[in-house]
């Protein structure tokens, strides 16, 4: 018995360590213990081999889901925008889909550049969407205390040139973005980038109509231009043409 006890509660640790059960050891060695004689286990390493496969399966699910950063820039200093409107829509519309299983979106708020890099770096995402300010020389990030910080465009385009692994699509809600779009897509990514300043609800209605597609299982350019067409009825059909879709340094639409 004292073997077994033994046995049991180095399970008990195996098990909180590999599941992150938010339990002591003692608690997890009774959920290891009251499951042991309704277990088909004969043993302890064949208990742990269940667990491992168990947390494969888990894995497995979900590299199948696509993975969308979305991180928004709201800073003191600039005129304020509706960044978290775009980002429930985008929720909303995500999860209203018959296919919402198949996504995992992360979301940031008050972004830091560099907080950037590490949530791009370690969720490892396929769409990453920026929502905020720029211009012709950058996107607009916010520091520490709240402020603007403007990341000029060879510091974003680079991070892209590094971490460009996972991603297949790149969202730069931001005023003048095209340029950099146009660079980051040279890498055999879709860039949506703006070619001029664009309304706040023209921006938030392209975002819905975007995401409505991607959920909906269509390809980047078909939702490009169901984002279009979000915007035309949003009542902002002079904003329609500033959304440019960029692949491989070309205008694809």
């Amino acid at each position: 018995q004292l073997v077994l006890d033994k046995e049991w509660t180095q399970a008990a640790k195996f098990f909180k360590k590999q599941r992150k059960v938010r339990q002591d050891y003692k608690k997890a060695y009774k959920i290891c213990k009251d499951l042991a004689p309704l277990s088909p286990w004969s043993s302890i390493t064949e208990f742990i081999d269940d667990l491992l496969e168990g947390q494969n399966n888990i894995q497995n699910i979900n590299k199948m889901k696509t993975k969308i950063l979305f991180a928004s820039a709201n800073p003191f200093g600039q005129q304020p925008i509706r960044t978290d409107l775009e980002q429930r829509k985008i929720v909303d519309r995500l999860a209203r889909s018959n296919h919402r299983d198949k996504f995992k979106l992360k979301t940031i708020a008050a972004t830091e550049f560099m907080t950037f890099a590490q949530e791009f770096a370690e969720f490892e995402p396929e769409i990453v969407h920026f929502s905020g300010h720029g211009d012709d020389s950058g996107l607009v990030f916010e520091t520490t205390e709240g402020d603007s910080h403007l990341v000029e465009a060879d510091a974003v385009e680079s991070i892209f040139d590094v971490l460009n692994e996972t991603v297949k699509c790149v969202v730069l809600n931001a005023c003048y973005s095209k340029k950099q779009a146009r660079k980051i897509s040279k890498s055999g990514i879709y860039v949506v980038g703006m070619s001029d300043e664009i309304p706040d609800d023209a921006a938030g209605g392209f975002s819905e109509g975007f995401y409505i597609a991607i959920a909906a299982g269509q390809s980047f350019e078909s939702a490009f231009r169901l984002g279009k067409t979000a915007i035309k009825a949003s009542g902002n059909k002079d904003s329609y043409w500033i959304p440019q879709l960029w692949y491989k340094g070309e205008v694809v639409s």
